[in-house]
C-alpha cells in the first residue's frame, strides 16, 4: 500500500467520508428494495385472494377445467381446487412471492396429507389473469399442465 503511505489526515478523512457515503447509499438501497418487495408481495396476496377459473373461454382448447378459490386466513393464503374430474376438492397452500406464487396442492388420504402437485402462478394482464404452470414432471390427469385462469364470473354471487 505505497499509495496510502504518504497520506495526510485530510486524505484519510476524505476517504472515510467517501466510504460512509457509499455505505449509506447501499443501506438506503437495501431499505428501499425491502419495502418495495414487501409492498409487492402484499399487493400480490390481495390480488390472488378470490375465485379463479379456466372454464368458459370459447376459443380455448383446454379440457381440464378447474375452479381455484383462494382465501386469506390470518396472513396465510389457502384454498381449494374443484374440478368436474374430482370427487372432492383438493387443498391448496400458496407461498406468495415477489414475482410469482408457488401453489402446493395436497389431498387428504386417510389420516395423511399427500402431495399432489406443485404449481407456479403469475399474475398477468390487468391483474385479472393467472398464468398457471405445473412445476412437477408428472401432473395428475385432472390438473392442467399449463393454462390461464381468470376471475370466476359467479364468485360475486356466492
Amino acid at each position: 500500500m505505497k499509495a496510502t503511505r504518504n497520506w495526510k489526515l485530510k486524505d484519510w478523512l476524505e476517504a472515510g467520508a467517501y466510504a460512509v457515503a457509499i455505505l449509506g447509499a447501499l443501506a438506503g438501497a437495501l431499505v428501499f428494495l425491502g419495502n418495495a418487495r414487501s409492498s409487492a408481495i402484499d399487493k400480490n396476496r390481495s390480488t390472488l385472494v378470490r375465485a379463479w377459473t379456466n372454464e368458459g373461454d370459447v376459443l380455448s382448447k383446454e379440457t381440464k377445467f378447474i375452479d381455484l378459490v383462494l382465501e386469506d386466513h390470518d396472513g396465510d393464503v389457502i384454498g381449494t381446487i374443484a374440478s368436474p374430474r374430482l370427487d372432492e376438492p383438493l387443498d391448496v397452500h400458496a407461498d406468495v412471492g415477489w414475482f410469482s406464487t408457488r401453489l402446493t396442492i395436497t389431498q387428504l388420504r386417510g389420516r395423511a396429507v399427500a402431495p399432489v402437485a406443485t404449481v407456479q402462478v403469475k399474475i398477468t394482464g390487468n391483474d385479472n389473469r393467472l398464468s398457471w404452470q405445473a412445476l412437477d414432471f408428472q401432473v395428475p390427469d385432472y390438473l392442467p399442465r399449463a393454462t390461464t385462469l381468470w376471475p370466476h364470473p359467479l364468485a360475486a354471487q356466492r
